[in-house]
C-alpha cells in the first residue's frame, strides 16, 4: 500500500505542506523485486550506450561536413567546382571593367550627400 500526503492539511502559515520524518516513516512504498531492479539497470545501461554510440556517430558526421564545406569551399574559389568555358574572360579583366563603369557612372552622377536632420534638444 503506498501512503498519499495529498489529504494532509499546511502545517504553515504560508500555505506550504511540510512533511515531517514521522510522516515519512509511515509511507509503503513499493519496490521491484532485485531482479526485476537488475533488469531496469541493464536496460538502462544498454540505453546508455545506444545515446553515447549516438554521439560520437554526430560529432564524427559534424567534422566529416564541415570538412566538406571547407572542400566544397576551396573548390569553388579555385574554380574548379564547375567546368569552366575558356572562352571566358580572366575574373581579374571582369573585375577592373566592373569597376570601370562604376566609375563612370559616378562621375556623371555624384552622390548626393543626404542632408542631417538637426535634433531638438
Amino acid at each position: 500500500m503506498v501512503g498519499h500526503l495529498a489529504a494532509v492539511p499546511a502545517k504553515s502559515t504560508s500555505g506550504v505542506n511540510n512533511i515531517n520524518s514521522k510522516e515519512i516513516q509511515r509511507l509503503t512504498l513499493a519496490l521491484p523485486s532485485l531482479p526485476e531492479q537488475q533488469e531496469i539497470v541493464r536496460l538502462l545501461d544498454a540505453q546508455f550506450e545506444v545515446i553515447e554510440q549516438n554521439e560520437r556517430e554526430i560529432d564524427a558526421a559534424l567534422k566529416r561536413s564541415e570538412a566538406l564545406r571547407q572542400s566544397i569551399l576551396k573548390t569553388a574559389f579555385t574554380g574548379h567546382l564547375v567546368p569552366q568555358d575558356p572562352t571566358d574572360e580572366p575574373a581579374a579583366v571582369l573585375l577592373e571593367r566592373i569597376r570601370s563603369k562604376r566609375e563612370a557612372v559616378e562621375v556623371g552622377h555624384p552622390k548626393k550627400r543626404a542632408a542631417r536632420r538637426r535634433v531638438k534638444s
